[in-house]
């Protein structure tokens, strides 16, 4: 048997509890649930990034990076495995992974600790630094709840996989926060993360460990890229923004896509090593090459 069993009692209890009681809500609750997925992070990422705060857009970037891959890492360490898979009254709502079975144990990830808690505690707690007003504290606890709960009706998680999840959040933003606060030299940020991120390769086997990993590659790559050849302005425009963020968000899709298609599926080490090869590739045109459109279609839009 792939991964580790263990739970306290009571978390199969609240599992079967809130499946019983409010799993006919699920179409309402599984879009709550992708408010900490990879479309809307890009979502707040490339609107910061190509539009409104270049700086503080990078800055989401590379801690959402850093929580992947801590996350990530931390999964393939404790091994445990999801609830529904050793709980046959837990049943999964939605997989974890919509492009592998949700049987398939490598494909969906482990269970401990939740990488929707991370994302969504380390999106909304850079957001709340970032805003600094009483109603974006007020709206990051209520969607890390909203998001933590959605998970564990799904039968994704049990309730410590979130506790977790949020823990790492909070660790990642501290950890990144000192970082930058003591290191100037941007390359060697961006040399930490890279090492942090490559070992895990020596015992790393899941497919969201090599996501994390091509994410982390194709963002700093692409954030070279964008400073060293590009170097793009801002701006307020409104039709600028709503331009910027489709295209990017359209080419990232796509890409995506279509790397999908031609890459090899499954969960052999090939596989997985183009799984991370396509997440890079779509990340460096997207935020290091995209870019360069910018000044052709900008002389269209008054400031």
């Amino acid at each position: 048997m792939i991964g580790t069993t263990f739970f306290f009692g009571w978390e199969i209890t609240v599992i079967v509890f809130l499946q019983t009681y409010l799993s006919s809500f699920v179409p309402i609750i599984a879009p709550i649930s992708y408010l900490g997925d990879q479309y809307v992070i890009m979502i707040v990422i490339g609107f910061l990034y190509w539009c409104y705060d270049k700086k503080a857009g990078k800055s989401i970037a590379l801690v959402l990076s850093l929580g992947f891959l801590i996350n990530a890492i931390s999964k393939n360490l404790v091994l445990r495995r999801r609830p529904y898979f050793d709980n046959e009254s837990v049943k999964c709502l939605q997989p974890a992974e919509s492009e592998f079975a949700a049987n398939d144990l490598l494909g969906q990830g482990f269970s401990f600790p939740s990488l929707h808690g991370t994302n969504i505690t380390v999106t909304m707690g850079y957001l709340s630094y970032y805003i600094r007003k009483n109603w974006i504290y007020v709206l990051s606890i209520l969607l890390i709840l909203a998001v933590s709960l959605s998970r564990i009706i799904l039968g994704v998680h049990y309730p410590t996989d979130l506790i977790g999840g949020i823990l790492i959040g909070i660790a990642v933003l501290i950890i990144f926060y000192i970082i930058q606060s003591k290191i100037k030299n941007q390359n060697i940020i961006y040399l930490i993360f890279i090492i942090i991120g490559l070992a895990g390769l020596f015992f790393c086997t899941s497919a969201d460990y090599f996501r994390s990993l091509g994410i982390l590659i194709g963002m700093i790559v692409g954030f070279i890229i964008e400073e060293h050849y590009v170097n793009f302005d801002n701006t307020k425009n409104i039709k600028r923004i709503i331009i910027r963020l489709i295209g990017g968000l359209l080419i990232f899709a796509i890409l995506l896509t279509f790397f999908k298609l031609i890459f090899p599926a499954g969960t052999d080490i090939t596989a997985l090593l183009f799984r991370a090869l396509r997440y890079a590739i779509s990340l460096i045109v997207g935020l290091g090459l995209y870019p360069l459109l910018f000044n052709k279609f900008d002389k269209y839009f008054k400031e």
